[in-house]
């Protein structure tokens, strides 16, 4: 059975990895807290080894002029986990993340998922 999600500490990161339908739901969820998704990396599971793909995403809010940066982040994080092939092995998805910048969030702080 496949999990849900996988802990990065045994490749030296102290953060974790979703699978596919998990990481849809999380950015879904960061939206929902008006929390920018960043961006984030892509590993496989292969034979339960974890290995770096060195597949990422990234957006960038200084260069967005639209003014709902959270809905634009969590669509162009979302098209690239839905479109990512699973042909190589079975993708897991670190999420980076940022709170929106408004009067009630600090921005800067940077949440890794």
């Amino acid at each position: 059975m496949k999990p849900l999600w996988i802990s990065l500490k045994k490749i030296g990161l102290n953060e974790q990895a979703y699978s596919k339908e998990l990481a849809l739901q999380v950015i879904h969820d960061l939206k929902g807290k008006k929390i920018t998704i960043l961006g984030g990396d892509v590993y496989l599971l292969q034979k339960n080894k974890i290995i770096i793909t060195y597949d990422s995403w990234y957006f960038e809010t200084q260069q967005n002029t639209d003014k709902d940066i959270v809905e634009d982040s969590y669509l162009a994080a979302k098209k690239y986990i839905s479109n990512y092939p699973s042909t190589k092995g079975l993708p897991y998805f670190s999420i980076v993340a940022s709170p929106a910048e408004d009067e009630d969030n600090n921005s800067g702080n940077l949440f890794i998922c």
